[in-house]
């Protein structure tokens, strides 16, 4: 019986992938024009290329297409980007870049049932069980975009690719560590693959961080301090291969925005009610469908209950199952139950805990498995296998035909998107083209007005903008730059937004516009205007100073955007570290002091030239005044003015400044962060590379 239950195991695994292959072959084809995250990944991954062929480091570079400019690669977990980078350049650089973003991401989704039974098998699951589970994976529906990802829903609607690599690397993590805590043996990989998950999907990491420290202290015959020790060695190698991430975060903290745009139940989670709420409706694993899989998740939890009572001979690690899907459900219920406390746990207040529904999912799919098995078991015993058969087919047709619907309609907006630039997309590329070569930032609408409108095919064209790398006036995929919030307040029927933010042109349709933009050219659909943005940089006086931080950034830019000082050129110095000159008159949330007016303007720019990402401009000051650089605030940005350092501050709206004597001056910008990010991250993979190959002759821990 167990060699047949193996095979049959086996057999079922093989018959899940090859039905989501073919279920999921359209989105080799037709996910690259959709509007969702995977647009923003690309760009990212894009920029990464960029970057080693300009001799700079990938995982430091500055993102100009991205909010109004960010380091995104110095804040985001990088590897599953990584992924793509190095195929592309192992490949000597034949295939797109977007078709090995698309076969990654399918082939990400397309393994999870295999790391479902790889899991399942790690903590000594049956086959039958731990195949079941995998034949469960691709029905899964939970509710919100926090789930786990196992559901197309997640993948499809969102483009969440580091989801997909992260859901595969948390499911290994959790079945590697289980057996090194507890076993003495493959500690280091145990650590390796939870520092990966770590720069896969930072969340994810964290929860297979949490998950094995639980594995160290739950009850258990193997003595505590030996699993404790092994754990510990565990997070050393793990920050061995994740440090250079968590030291960019941490070092960088104060600049990353904390959006208002944003959802309170991204970070905070969404409190015991809602959470008991979809958890006693089935929501949790049957959003808005029969709560098939949800019943399942009952009936094995129940299952391992009633053996446990009756006979005391529950595992350890259906044990671990039962303790981890309880401390994860707790962890849930977020900041609305438990507050401060959760930083216990490591659970900053920027840390999204929406996404800890991935992995309450995980802990109920395993007791689903559990059930699922036992009854295939015991209709086959009393009956026949075909009874099973029929049985399953029965039980999950309700649950494979709405998930059939739902990528039917996905499939069919790619489709319309795909064939739409085929068509037409030409004449958006000659649009993008002319709105590019004026230089500076393009406008192509917000999402809250025209924006989502002004479309190709089902996808809105400041996606396209993304995917060319043209730097935009559009906060639609990120808002970690903290001038993010501010964005949404762009009046677009007032020249002085467009002079601030440096918009240079806008793609629009055809209707009348405001008569300071100046028609350039139609193409197709598409009408492209020259826009009154005057460059990156311009002369400026900084007359006040606000002493600032991240919560008050937003309270001190907003009501300066549409006041007389932004059109007066007067800016405010937004003080972050306590540097500012003391005799500044000083700026506080809703109060503007009277400052004396500087004697003439402060000066022009000419010039203005770009390279990559060194950019250049000649200044005359008639008078000692100051340069702003319209780009977000950052230290690794560095000045040199007359080739010599200045120093550099932020200014609203979150740009960098400089100070300008009289004269004629020559500046030049450029993003020079350092490389000690990098060689943290290459001297970290090289050690856990060499305690990988030596592990064989390690003493067991």
């Amino acid at each position: 019986m167990p060699l047949t239950e193996k095979r049959l195991s086996l057999a079922i695994l093989l018959l899940v992938i090859v039905v989501q292959a073919i279920s999921l072959a359209p989105e080799l084809t037709t996910a690259a024009y959709r509007n969702n995250d995977s647009v923003s990944h690309y760009a990212l991954i894009r920029g990464m290329v960029d970057a080693i062929e300009h001799g700079q480091s990938p995982l430091d570079f500055w993102s100009a297409e991205t909010s109004l400019g960010l380091p995104l690669a110095r804040w985001y977990q990088p590897l599953s980007h990584l992924i793509v980078v190095a195929a592309y350049f192992a490949f000597g650089k034949a295939i797109s870049l977007m078709t090995l973003l698309l076969w990654a991401k399918y082939l990400a989704i397309l393994l999870l049932p295999v790391s479902f039974y790889g899991c399942a098998r790690l903590l000594d699951f049956p086959p039958l069980e731990a195949a079941a589970c995998a034949l469960l994976v691709p029905l899964m529906g939970g509710p919100g975009p926090g789930q786990m990802g196992t559901e197309w829903r997640t993948w499809l609607g969102f483009g969440a690719y580091p989801q997909a690599v992260g859901s595969n690397l948390l499911l290994w993590s959790i079945g590697v560590s289980y057996r090194a805590i507890r076993g003495g043996r493959n500690v280091v990989l145990a650590g390796a693959l939870v520092g990966l998950n770590l720069t896969a999907h930072l969340i994810y990491g964290w929860m297979a961080a949490l998950i094995a420290c639980l594995i160290a202290v739950l009850p258990d015959e193997i003595p505590r301090v030996a699993r404790i020790r092994r754990t510990a060695a565990m997070g050393v190698v793990a920050a061995m291969l994740s440090g250079f991430l968590i030291a960019g975060i941490l070092e960088d903290g104060a600049l990353i925005n904390r959006s208002r745009l944003e959802p309170a139940s991204k970070y905070d989670s969404y409190g015991a009610g809602q959470v008991l709420s979809w958890l006693f409706s089935g929501q949790m694993l049957d959003h808005d469908r029969i709560p098939v899989l949800s019943l399942l998740a009952l009936g094995g939890i129940a299952l391992m209950l009633w053996r446990w009572r009756k006979r005391g001979d529950l595992s350890r690690a259906e044990w671990l199952v039962l303790w981890c899907e309880l401390f994860f459900l707790l962890v849930l219920f977020g900041r609305p139950t438990w507050g401060g406390l959760l930083i216990l746990i490591g659970a900053t207040r920027d840390l999204q805990l929406h996404r800890v529904l991935g992995v309450v999912q995980i802990f109920l799919l395993l007791p689903a498995g559990l059930a699922l098995a036992a009854l295939w078991r015991y209709i086959a015993g009393r009956w026949h296998f075909a009874a099973s058969a029929a049985l399953t087919l029965v039980l999950l047709f309700p649950l494979a035909q709405e998930r059939a619907a739902f990528l039917s309609a996905h499939t069919e907006q790619g489709w319309a998107t795909y064939n739409a630039v085929q068509e037409t997309g030409g004449t958006l590329e000659q649009a993008i083209g002319a709105a590019a070569a004026r230089g500076g930032r393009v406008f192509a609408g917000l999402p809250q007005t025209w924006g989502s409108r002004l479309v190709l095919g089902r996808t809105p064209v400041f996606a396209f903008l993304m995917t060319h790398m043209v730097p935009s006036l559009d906060v639609y995929y990120n808002v970690s730059a903290l001038p993010s919030d501010l964005v949404p307040k762009f009046d677009q029927n007032h020249a002085l937004d467009y002079r601030t933010f440096n918009v240079r042109a806008v793609i629009a349709p055809k209707v009348a516009p405001p008569d300071f933009l100046k028609t350039i050219g139609d193409y197709g659909n598409y009408r492209v205007l020259a826009a009154p943005g005057e460059g990156y940089f311009g002369m400026i006086d900084v007359v006040a100073m606000a002493t600032a931080d991240r919560d008050s950034f937003y309270a001190l830019s907003e009501p300066w955007l549409h006041s007389p000082w932004a059109a007066a050129d007067r800016y405010i110095r937004l003080d972050f570290t306590g540097d500012a000159p003391r005799d500044l008159p000083r700026v506080t949330p809703g109060y503007f002091p009277d400052v004396p007016l500087p004697a003439g303007p402060p000066g022009t720019v000419r010039n203005e030239r770009q390279n990559w990402q060194i950019y250049e401009a000649d200044l005359d000051a008639p008078r000692a005044a100051f340069v702003v650089f319209r780009m977000t605030y950052h230290p690794g940005w560095k000045a040199l003015l007359d080739g010599r350092p200045a120093a550099t501050f932020m200014v609203t709206p979150g740009f960098l400044a400089a100070a300008v004597p009289a004269g004629q001056h020559h500046i030049r910008c450029a993003y020079e962060p350092g490389t000690a990010r990098s060689w943290m991250a290459v001297g970290g993979l090289g050690i856990v590379i060499a305690l990988l190959a030596g592990a064989r002759f390690l003493p067991a821990l």
